[in-house]
Order: structure tokens, then C-alpha cells, then sequence
């Protein structure tokens, strides 16, 4: 189920090939204490009402699938005329058609502009492709995913995805499985690219990714030279450009692929929404990194518009508000960015910091408490405790805090140095 390599494809998640979508299936009923093995197609839709039918519940009228537990007891030996709709809308982000197709009765049928008949029984690794040959099959079989994909539609209303609370979503989507640029759509444009025409840039392109995640800009770079060939003028082409050149610091250059990014036009392959936001992180922090705090807060904010539930946005978005001396904007940010992290020790800190630079010493020590009790060896939390209590003649305190930092910090003897001066002045003043 893995599609390692087959049809061109590293991972799994493009085409509707054998190689990803025929898994086992182990079911371990209720008393059950021997082996047996079906060879019938199942599906995944077949699983909650066959689950259902051992718990002794009815499954609801809108349930679609099969209770499979007359197969695995023996009641039934084999059920003619199943046949299992397989979907992947991933190519939609490629603005190619979804890859829609059916399987049963011993063939696989693959909608596309170059459709796609397969005899799974003689033909299990789906090479040799009969759409050519086997015209009245063909044609059978189109038919049969037409009636499955009506069958789909007219239970649309009551989609599980589209029933998922905002956390159960999230989940999915960090597994692949649910992708808010994927276009949920089943209908079928003879005027789009095929599928098959874009996988070397999927593969190319999940190969690029990883070489980014372990910090391999070469390697990223030769395999970036590799898109342009296969797909000039492609805006995103800047976008996998500028990624690189915000990761080596070199942030003029970033920049400068992040405009092209934006003010380019699409080309066949749109930019998606986390590439969006992404982009805007990256520039508005290349603003940042170069003293360009109004441009930066720019960025960010069209960040933090896409994407209003992330931290880190919130995060950035207060540090380039601070540098602007917009402080009670940047307070505002970290609040919600604590809001949606509360277990984030800097983030405490670093509004404790805000807000002691402002004066609201009180305010402040609860976040540096808040900070501390969820990374309580923190020293440098310490010694801005200490700073604060000073400040505020609560010199027993001030001190605790800051011999507690002198001990946490390290052997750095410039810090040292610094928190036994801070230490000697306190106790003078105490």
C-alpha cells in the first residue's frame, strides 16, 4: 500500500494504482480463534457498517458499504457485482483532473484523458493498459464509475469530512489525508492536463521537500534545476528558490523570488494555500532580518490573515510590531499566540518582557511564573524575574531569582560576570 516505486511514484498519495490501493484487511472478530482468508474485494467503506453488525447495532439508512461478517463466518462464500470506487484528488493542485476509477469483476478502469483498463487477474501490476483494445469493456466499465460517482454525490449532504471539528481536521491534514487545497470535486474537464503528466513534478517535488527538511540545499538546488527544465516560467518555481535563500540567510535574494512569487502569474501549477502563507512568513522575515520592520509587518500580517490560528505567526507578527514601537499591537499578538500555546515557555517570556519594558510589572511577573512553571530551568526568565522584583523593592525576591539564574546559566563568564553584579547591587540596596 506503500507505492514505493511503482508508476514513477515515491510515496502513495497520487495515483490509484493496485500498488496503493489493494491492502490487506485483518479483521479479528469476536471469539474467533482461527485463520481464514477471503479473496473477494473489500473496501474501507465496508469496515464501520461490518463493525456495526458485530456490536448487534442496525447500520443507519446513509451508511454506505457492506456488513462483511456473513463473508468471514461462512454464511456467504462470495458476493458477485461489488465493484469499489478509487479516488485520488491530489492532481487537482496541479490543476489536472482528479484521478477517478472503478474496480471489480477481475478489471480496473482509470478515467483520464488517456484512460486506462487493466485485467487485474492476468495483469496485477497494471502495466500492460487495454483501454485500446477492450473498447465495449471500456465502455462498461465507465459507466459503472458514472453510477458510483452519482451514488457519492447523492449522500454529499451528509460527508463525514465535511462534519470534522477544526481539531480532527487538523489531524488528518497533518497526516495527508485531508488537504484544504485539494479541490473536492468529481467532475471531469476534458480541457485539463492529465495526471500522469504532472508526476515527475510531484516526485521531483516531495524529493525537494525532503531535502529541505534535512537542510540539504544542494542537493534541493540540483533537484530545483531539474523543475525549471521540466516546467519553465512556473511562479512556484521562486517560491522553492526563495525557501532556499531564506534558509541561507541570504535574504535580499529571498526576497526578491518572493515578489516574482506574487506578482507572477499562476501557470498551470497554482500555489497553495501553506505555500501562500509560507511565503509571506518567509519574506516578512527576510524584511525582518534586514531592519525592514514595516514591510515585515506587512508580510506578516497577510500571514496571520490566512492563517489566524497559528502561534507562530502571532509570534513573529509581535516581534516586527515591537521593533515598530507598536507595543500595544505586538501585546495583542502574543496574547493570542499564548492563547492558541499556552504551553509555550518563550512566549511567556517574551511578553513578561513586553510588558515589563512598558512599565506593567505586575502583569509581567504572572507570565515569567506562567514561563517558569513550564520550563523552570529557564536563567534567563530568572534574571528578568529578578530585575522586576527589584524594581519593585521586593529585593529578597530579586535576589532568589537571580542567584537561581547564576546557577542555571552556565559557565559563561560574561554572564556570570553580569548576574554577581546585579547580585552584589541588590544586596547593597537590601
Amino acid at each position: 500500500g506503500e507505492g514505493l516505486g511503482q508508476h514513477g511514484e515515491d510515496d502513495h498519495s497520487y495515483f490509484i494504482y493496485q500498488s496503493v490501493m489493494h491492502v490487506p484487511l485483518i479483521v479479528k472478530p469476536p471469539f474467533w480463534d482461527r485463520a481464514k482468508r477471503i479473496k473477494d474485494y473489500t473496501g474501507i467503506i465496508d469496515i464501520a457498517p461490518t463493525i456495526l453488525s458485530y456490536a448487534g447495532i442496525e447500520p443507519p439508512e446513509v451508511m454506505q458499504g457492506n456488513d462483511l461478517s456473513p463473508l468471514i463466518d461462512g454464511s456467504e462464500t462470495a458476493r458477485a457485482g461489488r465493484y469499489y470506487l478509487c479516488e485520488s484528488l491530489y492532481p487537482t493542485t496541479y490543476s489536472c483532473n482528479p484521478l477517478l476509477g472503478v474496480a471489480g469483476g477481475g478489471y480496473k478502469y482509470i478515467q483520464s484523458l488517456r484512460s486506462e483498463l487493466y485485467d487485474l487477474a492476468d495483469d496485477p501490476e497494471e502495466r500492460v493498459n487495454l483501454a485500446g483494445v477492450e473498447m465495449e469493456r471500456l465502455g462498461e466499465y465507465a459507466k459503472r464509475l458514472g453510477k458510483l460517482l452519482q451514488d457519492q454525490m447523492s449522500t454529499e449532504e451528509i460527508d463525514s469530512e465535511r462534519e470534522l471539528d477544526e481539531q480532527s481536521r487538523k489531524r488528518l491534514q497533518s497526516l495527508g489525508y485531508v488537504d484544504g487545497d485539494i479541490e473536492d470535486s468529481y467532475t471531469f474537464d476534458p480541457g485539463k492536463a492529465d495526471a500522469k503528466d504532472y508526476i515527475d513534478y510531484h516526485r521531483l517535488s516531495q524529493r525537494f521537500n525532503r531535502a529541505m527538511k534535512n537542510d540539504q540545499y544542494q542537493q534541493a538546488k540540483e533537484i530545483l534545476g531539474k523543475l525549471r527544465k521540466l516546467y519553465p516560467g512556473e511562479r512556484i518555481m521562486h517560491h522553492k528558490s526563495g525557501f532556499i535563500a531564506y534558509r541561507q540567510g541570504i535574504y535580499t535574494e529571498a526576497i526578491k523570488h518572493f515578489n516574482n512569487v506574487f506578482d507572477g502569474s499562476d501557470g498551470n501549477i497554482k500555489l497553495l494555500l501553506d505555500e501562500t502563507i509560507d511565503g509571506y512568513l518567509m519574506r516578512g522575515m527576510s524584511y525582518y532580518h534586514l531592519a525592514r520592520y514595516e514591510e515585515a509587518a506587512v508580510d506578516l500580517k497577510k500571514a496571520v490573515e490566512y492563517s489566524p490560528e497559528d502561534a507562530l505567526l502571532h509570534s513573529k507578527l509581535a516581534s516586527a510590531l515591537q521593533k515598530l514601537g507598536r507595543v500595544d499591537e505586538a501585546v495583542t499578538h502574543l496574547q493570542v499566540a499564548l492563547e492558541l500555546g499556552p504551553d509555550n515557555a518563550e512566549g511567556h517570556g517574551y511578553l513578561g518582557e513586553f510588558l515589563a519594558k512598558n512599565n506593567k510589572l505586575d502583569e509581567a511577573i504572572k507570565h515569567y511564573q506562567q514561563a517558569l512553571e513550564i520550563k523552570p530551568d529557564n536563567w534567563r526568565v530568572h534574571a528578568s524575574m529578578g530585575r522586576v522584583f527589584a524594581m519593585l523593592g521586593r529585593f529578597e525576591e530579586s535576589l532568589t531569582h537571580l542567584q537561581q539564574a547564576k546557577r542555571l546559566c552556565g559557565g559563561d563568564p560574561k554572564v556570570q560576570a553580569t548576574l554577581q553584579s546585579m547580585i552584589d547591587q541588590i544586596a547593597s540596596r537590601h
